[in-house]
């Protein structure tokens, strides 16, 4: 190719990069940074630059920032089409695999967007559609290209100080709502005290910037190849390390942690058509370099580059920013390459810090069926943000079959610090390893899982008050504990297997629950116990009058639902007739009849869930029966079937004839006797009733529900009537 200079257009976009996070410790800006912006424009399919930037770029940066623009229709971010989309999925992909961040630089070059765009009116939904994207394509940060704030409002020093109110609320509201990544911003104005704002701007005074821009921001990319006039000096290394040395000199009594400060390297160089930065135009160093040409001064060249960065790491400032990388030479690997004489120098003087982890992820063991808790490493890049561990390296877990950190599985969406323990795991050991990647790729020790089956416990269904039971608990592990409900009191050591408890007071009564739990607090088994408190003090003794054919209702007194009562009348021949225990309303009642007229004694004993009796607590009742009536009361004749019965119910007259003629104490009936039939309810309502003398005779029972009835029938000799109890099921 003939050495000739090749002209091209390029807007001047020239870039400031801020890193930013939350409460972010020093740390996470360490010296050494190499931030190259990659401009979409730059990137022809045609050329080389098929994967731009190459990785030889990517291997000599720590962040690199695509640039998208504003739609000043919508006030948002432009919107790419399906080529610009692919190229930069691609671009965060290689990225991250070789330890890069990637900021997206929001960029306006005609400088007429951002204000607009920023007012009150259109700033949240700016910013919404900022963060959206943020988040979707997975980025580190976001950096805000606002070259100079102010510039449209020339000397008007009302709209300057508007203009750079809006730019830092725009800075302070993106850090509000991504805490944990960084935010930047690009400017190419002049020292903060300097009268001197832009090249060639006038020399009247200008508003100072605000000192809030060093809370706003976590980094600064000084454009200081625009704060000086005229070529050849336009990127002078001595200028560009006056304009940061004087940007330390007006933050240090503002607190400013001067690691936020980079300074700009430019790689392109202007041909002096006209002979001043009123014309002529830019070319590339690329253009420069590999075409020979003598015609155009450098923008920075490669002892340039080298000079900053060593100014750079001499007096702590964060690092470098190159504008652009698609300006360079394209492999990266020539020491002709700008890129290349910067990362050489920067690693010369120690370079951007390896990543090395501090802490490595801990061995645990979990329980089957309750497993909880993650694994996680610390870096030396590791900081907290508001709350949360944040580190901005790329991760990786692993899965292993056998106790070693190489050649496992990886686990498919394990790329975070920490790493959720997956919940399924049956008892067995399991290893996992973590490999971190920054600059540098590290690999952490294997932690392993330990899932052990649960803990059964055993032991007695009731406890009562005044005694105490003891239960064991299968597979216990160090750090598991004994815990319990309320009314319930631990006895033996709640560290051990087995332990030993007793009711809490002599009022406890109802379920409680013994636990086995780790030393989290998660509760690995549990055990239902029925608690009965002490006997009732109370005793209870009167006289019952039976004076019609309902039953006498007997209930000892204050009797809680827990304590039992067993029923027992003094007259055997009332037994098979007259008493009936059940529950009701959570206190045991009793239903008492007697068949012949008299005095009758009944009795009632407590009994506790454990069986103890206790016969200082009996109730006494005197039953007076002046006439016989005894309805649903134990049957005993077997008349009715089938039983259970779900349709037709048949009653056997003869069957029941024979019955009662065997009965002691009844009066055979007649051969004419003229029977009452009848089916009562649990409550006494009678639901059928025929009269027979002989045969069989039918009950459809089809319509009535699933539940106890009583089949009576009477004789019309003997007063009581004989009882079977029935089953009706469907």
């Amino acid at each position: 190719m003939k050495n000739r200079c090749i002209f091209k257009k390029y807007a001047a976009e020239l870039v400031l990069t801020v890193t930013a996070v939350l409460f972010l410790p020093e740390a996470m800006f360490a010296q050494g940074a190499v931030v190259g912006f990659a401009p979409y424009s730059s990137y022809d399919p045609q050329t080389p630059l098929t994967s731009f930037p190459s990785d030889e770029q990517l291997d000599r940066l720590t962040h690199v920032l695509p640039m998208i623009g504003v739609d000043s229709s919508t006030y948002t971010i432009s919107k790419w089409n399906t080529n610009r989309l692919s190229w930069f999925e691609s671009l965060v992909n290689r990225a991250h695999q070789k330890g890069v961040q990637v900021i997206i630089s929001v960029s306006d070059v005609s400088e007429n967007k951002f204000v607009p765009a920023t007012n009150s009116q259109n700033r949240p939904n700016f910013v919404k559609d900022i963060v959206k994207f943020v988040q979707e394509k997975n980025l580190e940060g976001v950096d805000i290209n606002w070259e100079r704030p102010g510039r449209g409002a020339g000397t008007d020093t009302a709209k300057i100080i508007t203009e750079w109110k809006q730019c830092i609320a725009l800075l302070d509201t993106l850090k509000g709502l991504l805490p944990c990544k960084r935010i930047s911003i690009t400017i190419a104005s002049s020292p903060p005290t300097s009268d001197r704002y832009i090249v060639n701007s006038p020399k009247s005074p200008i508003p100072p910037i605000p000192a809030q821009i060093w809370s706003a921001v976590d980094a600064i990319h000084l454009m200081t190849y625009d704060g000086e006039s005229g070529w050849p000096t336009h990127s002078d290394a001595g200028v560009s390390n006056t304009r940061i040395d004087e940007w330390e000199n007006w933050g240090t009594p503002r607190n400013l942690d001067k690691k936020k400060l980079f300074v700009a390297c430019a790689f392109y160089g202007w041909h002096p058509v006209v002979g001043n930065l009123n014309g002529g135009s830019k070319v590339t160093y690329a253009d420069i370099i590999l075409n020979g040409s003598a015609c155009a001064n450098l923008g920075d060249n490669t002892t340039s580059v080298a000079t900053k960065v060593n100014h750079c790491y001499n007096n702590g400032y964060g690092g470098v920013m190159i504008y652009e990388l698609g300006r360079d030479i394209p492999d990266a690997t020539n020491p002709n390459s700008l890129l290349y004489a910067t990362w050489a120098a920067n690693t010369a003087k120690g370079g951007y810090p390896a990543i090395a982890i501090t802490s490595h992820p801990a061995s645990i063991t979990v329980v089957q069926g309750k497993i909880s808790g993650s694994l996680s490493v610390v870096t030396n890049k590791s900081c907290n943000c508001n709350g949360n561990t944040y580190d901005k390296a790329i991760y990786q877990w692993y899965k292993n079959t056998i106790n070693s950190n190489t050649n496992g599985t990886p686990v498919a969406g394990a790329t975070d610090a920490s790493f959720a323990i997956p919940t399924n795991l049956t008892a067995n050991t399991y290893y996992y390893y973590c490999v971190v990647k920054g600059k540098n790729t590290v690999t952490s020790n294997v932690a392993a899982v330990t899932v052990t089956v649960p803990p059964v416990i055993s032991g007695y269904l009731n406890v009562c008050y005044g005694t105490s039971k003891s239960f064991v608990a299968t597979n216990w592990q160090t750090g598991y504990y004994w815990d319990k409900s309320n009314n319930l009191v631990t006895i033996s050591s709640p560290t051990i297997n087995s332990t030993a408890i007793s009711a809490a007071s002599s009022s406890s009564s109802g379920w409680e629950t013994l636990y086995v739990k780790n030393s989290s607090g998660t509760i690995l088994a549990s055990y239902n116990i029925t608690v009965y408190p002490a006997f009732p003090s109370s005793s209870f003794q009167g006289v019952l009058n039976a004076t019609s054919s309902l039953p006498v209702l007997m209930k000892p007194p204050n009797a809680p639902g827990t304590v039992a009562y067993v029923w027992q009348i003094s007259n055997n021949p009332l037994t098979p007739y007259c008493t009936k225990n059940y529950i009701e309303d959570y206190g045991l009642y009793a239903k008492a009849q007697a068949p012949v007229c008299g005095s009758h004694n009944v009795f009632a004993y407590a009994i506790n869930g454990c069986g103890v009796v206790s016969p200082n607590h009996t109730h006494q009742y005197i039953i007076m029966v002046n006439h016989s009536s005894c309805i649903n009361c134990i049957p005993s004749p077997s008349a009715g079937f089938p039983n259970p019965v779900s349709d037709m119910l048949n009653v056997d007259i003869g069957q029941f004839s024979v019955s009662r003629s065997g009965s002691s104490g009844q009066q055979a009936p007649s051969s004419n006797t003229n029977y009452d039939i009848r089916l009562y309810d649990g409550q006494e309502n009678m639901l059928r009733q025929q009269y027979a003398k002989d045969g069989v005779i039918q009950f459809n029972v089809s319509n009535l529900p699933n539940g106890i009835y009583y089949l009576h029938i009477y004789d019309g000799v003997n007063s009581m009537p004989e009882i079977q109890q029935i089953v009706v099921q469907h």
